[in-house]
């Protein structure tokens, strides 16, 4: 987590390879601004972070709630990332 502001999160299946995505877009992309690499190629969409995750969720046996998925990774207003954390594990199932 980077300073409760934003959070990486990555995941990795035989069914769905290796994904990787961030919660709190807004304040991830705030801190990657001197990065050199294309932010936006680096951490996908809501959607594809959600598809991505309920794909390894679903590798892993859990029932994932895609919709629910899809919110919290375009959820920007929180006081801490962890609180989207928390809101991810339940919406994977885990």
């Amino acid at each position: 987590m980077l300073d409760s502001d934003a959070v990486h999160v990555e995941g990795f299946s035989m069914a769905g390879g290796h994904w990787k995505a961030c919660l709190a877009r807004e304040a991830t992309a705030a801190y990657c601004e001197d990065d050199d690499e294309d932010f936006d190629a680096e951490f996908p969409s809501a959607e594809a972070a959600a598809r991505a995750a309920a794909t390894w969720a679903s590798a892993a046996a859990r029932t994932p709630d895609l919709p629910g998925l899809g919110e919290v990774f375009a959820e920007e207003d929180v006081d801490f990332a962890e609180e989207l954390f928390f809101r991810l594990l339940d919406r994977l199932g885990v």
